[in-house]
């Protein structure tokens, strides 16, 4: 073989060599990407509206709100589907009212196969005014695991201010004139959503030390033992923070960040109470959720 033969070989052996060295780090990165996303938890972010009080998942308001709460599990890592893919895949009737029963039947028939379902409720309160309304929003979701369908974790946010609305505003004008609000309200109940959901695929989280946002609602307590209540709360075991999200006369509701578990919570709220000597305060309590009530605060 001539010399200028054996050149022409070599190249075309490096070019081969060069391919195949191309081609097996092609599928290392596709193997590594594939992991990657399998070691991703899968989270559908869906709307409830088979409560007659709540928004229809059609609504534009509702529309702009799945998204924002989609986002912000998308931003902690999570592999998010919104309802609306179910909704072309699987066909689902227009005007059909969805529980969390259907979504989760939904999903479990399609390769989606998520860990968490986040079930979302937007509620709109209406007070007419003069030649228009001022509208609310209040957002309520909650986490289950797939596919048993047991709630992890709750939460919601009220709008912190009201919204004017002309008379003759059709669905999509009251969305545009609640823009603002949808987008504050959604992203920090998206944040503190996704803060508190499992972030480890194919397990449960562990009970110990994962975060959990409470909802203390005070209804009936004057703004100065809010002040001592709320300089209390930080010395609660496992805290985290805490923002006053709604707050008048005589009604508050904080939004509260621990990773103690609801029984503690329990235990800590009755002793805040002998501590602080507050007395006849009735205690409701729900699933990550605590009521306090008492009767003499001057309302008017």
């Amino acid at each position: 073989m001539s010399s200028q033969g054996a050149i022409s070989a070599g190249r075309i052996m490096a070019i081969q060599g060069f391919a195949v060295a191309i081609g097996v780090m092609a599928i290392a990165i596709s193997t590594l990407s594939g992991a990657l996303a399998a070691d991703r938890p899968r989270t559908v972010v869906v709307p409830i509206d088979v409560d007659q009080s709540a928004l229809r998942h059609d609504d534009p308001v509702v529309r702009r709100v799945i998204p924002r709460i989609g986002a912000a599990f998308s931003a902690r890592g999570h592999d998010v589907t919104l309802g609306e893919w179910f909704q072309h895949r699987r066909r689902i009737p227009h005007g059909t009212r969805m529980s969390v029963r259907d979504w989760i039947g939904a999903a479990r028939d399609t390769h989606k196969r998520p860990n968490l379902l986040v079930a979302v409720k937007v509620h709109e309160s209406i007070d007419h005014r003069g030649r228009g309304t001022t509208r609310r929003l209040t957002i309520r979701a909650r986490i289950y695991d797939f596919p048993a369908g047991r709630v992890i974790h709750e939460s919601e946010r009220t709008a912190r201010s009201e919204s004017v609305v002309p008379a003759d505003c059709d669905r999509e004008c009251v969305a545009a004139a609640l823009a603002s609000n949808i987008e504050l309200t959604a992203d920090k109940l998206g944040q503190a959503l996704a803060a508190a959901a499992p972030d480890h695929f194919g397990r449960a989280p562990s009970p110990l030390g994962r975060k959990r946002e409470y909802t203390l609602v005070f209804d009936g307590f004057e703004r100065g033992e809010l002040k001592k209540i709320r300089a209390y709360l930080v010395k609660f075991t496992g805290y985290i923070d805490h923002t006053l999200v709604e707050t008048s006369r005589c009604l508050h509701r904080i939004a509260y960040l621990s990773r103690i578990k609801p029984e503690k919570m329990r235990k800590n709220m009755r002793q805040l109470y002998r501590e602080l000597l507050i007395p006849q305060v009735t205690l409701g309590f729900g699933l990550n959720r605590v009521t306090s009530q008492k009767r003499r605060c001057k309302r008017g």
